[in-house]
């Protein structure tokens, strides 16, 4: 018997957790974090308690509350009794949060297979980051049962690297990754070969992008498979304007808009984004800037420079100045690139804003106040709202552009694919049966061949 189970991803924008059973294999496709449910009861304020390990998780259903998946640790804080790992593997399809953060969660026996390149950026990612319980994929110390306090050696959790293209096995199922295009290094889609046949599970993927062939090098091999199932993302499914976005529109717009403007240059774009960087820095190069990073953009962008495929350059360019904030005492990973000889404090920008195109996210606006830009420009490069919350921080960030009179405009191009791509896809791969999930919109597939699956959160599906 073959089955799948949607314990995430239903009728939402991410969160996938997939749970693929084939006989006695067991295994789950992606682990993420679910934005819209834990927004639903958590803000910046007031996150899950830190002493309880995964009990808040369980009882608001942030994870599915199933026997022999998570770690020992996290369960006795929770008072649970730990169990030993019941699951044979979790395949990572790319390195975004609402893909892979929970894996922090699992049991560090469980394999956890992913591709290099992900490897590579979850563990900068990992440095970066605060030491909390959903922010150890790849090691950790456990954590004391009373306390909450890490205590003891560090855990390496079971991870398992692969490349793009060299196919594995998890028990009964042979898996291939296929490296695909989307916003950050490291995605693949995967073929699973089951005794059921083969499904077909696309992660996120997008055609527009500046590796738009490996898309359609997955296209071509998934459809040459006749899959059973395709389980499908579809978040731009409603989207059917067939949008001519790409990097290079981006580009000539942001190079454009910032010839025609005599002071800073503002960036807010999402910096795990290694095309987008690529863009910005060849922005600032046609319009005789430097482009400004921050810290943490820095270290992410040294570990993106010793991996061929991404190809960004290193932080020691000349081309790019690393913006240091005003801190006590910066973190041990950031104190290299404030001792850095193209480190630029705020006021180092403010005395010739013209010379810069400074990247800088909403929650670093307050650095504006040092700066104190005239005749400025921002742009917005990142994703439109699509709920109430992130509408709300645009709301606040245009208070700062208003109170600044900083000229805004739009300059972005997605991740995902739009709606005909997106169809065009699901069409070519034929499969037998469609599992729409990491939409708002799986009515948007009504019209494709073979059967289409209104996923039900929890429901088993048989194969």
């Amino acid at each position: 018997m073959t089955r799948l189970t949607f314990h995430g991803g239903v009728d939402e924008i991410g969160g996938n957790k997939v749970l693929l059973e084939d006989g006695d294999t067991r295994l789950w496709l992606d682990f993420g974090m679910s934005f819209r449910r834990y927004g639903t009861f958590f803000e910046e304020y007031m996150g899950p308690r830190t002493k309880t390990g995964l009990k808040d998780y369980l009882a608001l259903g942030l994870v599915p509350d199933v026997d022999g998946l998570y770690a020992p640790d996290l369960l006795a804080m929770a008072d649970r009794t730990p169990q030993d790992p019941g699951y044979d593997a979790v395949l990572i399809s790319h390195p975004h949060d609402d893909h892979v953060k929970f894996v922090s969660f699992l049991h560090p026996d469980i394999p956890v297979h992913m591709s290099t390149t992900c490897l590579r950026v979850r563990e900068r990612l990992e440095e970066i980051g605060i030491g909390t319980v959903d922010n150890r994929i790849c090691r950790y110390r456990p954590r004391d049962p009373d306390t909450g306090k890490a205590q003891g050696s560090e855990v390496e959790r079971s991870v398992r690297a692969f490349e793009p293209g060299e196919s594995f096995t998890v028990g009964n199922v042979e898996v291939l990754p296929m490296a695909v295009d989307h916003s950050i290094p490291g995605a693949v889609g995967f073929i699973l070969r089951t005794s059921a046949g083969s499904i077909v599970y696309t992660g996120d993927l997008r055609f527009h992008g500046r590796h738009r062939q490996w898309t359609e090098a997955f296209l071509e091999r998934a459809a040459r498979e006749t899959p059973v199932a395709l389980v499908t993302e579809g978040t731009r499914v409603d989207d059917t304007s067939m949008a001519s976005e790409n990097e290079a529109g981006v580009q000539a717009t942001i190079t454009e808009e910032a010839r025609a403007t005599d002071g800073l240059v503002v960036v807010d774009y999402a910096f795990k984004d290694a095309d987008r960087f690529q863009t910005l820095l060849q922005v600032a190069e046609e319009t005789g800037r430097q482009l400004v990073v921050g810290t943490k953009p820095a270290a992410l962008y040294d570990a993106y420079s010793a991996i061929p495929s991404v190809g960004t350059p290193s932080m020691d360019d000349p081309r790019i100045g690393i913006h240091t904030k005003q801190k006590t005492s910066p973190y041990k990973w950031e104190k290299p690139y404030y001792d850095a000889p193209n480190a630029l404090t705020a006021e180092q920008i403010g005395a010739h804003p013209e010379r810069f195109l400074l990247g800088l996210n909403q929650w670093a606006l307050n650095e504006l106040i040092d700066i104190a830009p005239e005749n400025a420009l921002y742009v917005r490069s990142l994703s439109e709202p699509f709920n109430e919350e992130m509408a709300l921080d645009e709301q606040r960030v245009d208070h700062w552009i208003d109170f600044f009179e900083m000229r805004k405009i739009r300059a972005h191009c997605s991740g995902h694919a739009p709606g005909d791509d997106l169809l065009r896809f699901v069409h070519e791969v034929g499969a037998e049966t469609v599992f729409p999930i990491h939409t708002e919109h799986p009515e948007m597939f009504a019209d494709v061949p073979g059967d289409v699956v209104r996923v039900e959160a929890g429901v088993a599906y048989d194969l």
